[in-house]
């Protein structure tokens, strides 16, 4: 325990000094990261083209490399994303080392695959689960079925007292272009005080 407790002061220590440092305008810190590290998805979302997209990936070691150079630049909060960013064998391993470097880290997912994968979620610090709206929005935009298994993911995560929130991507379509936003109701957010 006291390990732990001494871990949480250092890097709290470590944070408020990258943050002081961009207060004090002594240089330009990347402090919050979002890599997507992998386009490849299990749905097809009407808006997005990542299932389209090249699924050349990045190796473990070049991530945790990026992850370490991030870091050492003053970055401290990360969010992993995609595509999917569960469907990587590896995202155990990228979620462990960066908490290991420092990160506080976040994972944003469809959550199809959170029940799982819930053992893998345990490092996380916040799980963002994507929503489009009520179910009958949602589905048209990722497929049936798809609002089912977020809400599944959200029980999942609040059964096991594990941080979550949801972010809603709000969806206009004019004139045959997709316009694409988002925002995070409150309603959906869970945080357990023990954490």
């Amino acid at each position: 325990m006291k390990q732990n407790a001494m871990t949480s002061i250092l890097q709290a220590g470590k944070t408020s000094l990258a943050l002081l440092k961009v207060m004090a305008g002594l240089g330009r810190t990347p402090l919050f990261i979002s890599w997507n590290v992998t386009f490849k998805c299990n749905l097809r979302c009407a808006y997005c083209g990542a299932a389209d997209a090249p699924h050349r990936e990045w190796a473990t070691e070049k991530i945790v490399q990026g992850l370490e150079e991030l870091y050492r630049s003053g970055a401290r909060w990360i969010t992993f994303g995609g595509g999917e960013p569960l469907v990587r064998s590896d995202i155990e391993a990228l979620i462990t080392k960066a908490k290991d470097i420092g990160f506080t880290v976040f994972l944003s997912t469809n959550g199809r695959f959170v029940p799982d994968k819930i053992d893998v979620l345990r490092f996380v610090d916040n799980v963002n689960l994507s929503l489009d709206g009520p179910e009958s929005i949602h589905d048209a935009m990722r497929g049936a079925g798809a609002f089912a298994d977020t809400m599944c993911a959200a029980e999942t995560l609040r059964e096991k007292g594990m941080p979550f929130s949801s972010r809603w991507f709000i969806v206009l379509r004019r004139s045959g272009v997709w316009s694409v936003m988002w925002w995070t109701p409150p309603s959906l957010c869970f945080r357990n005080p023990s954490r």
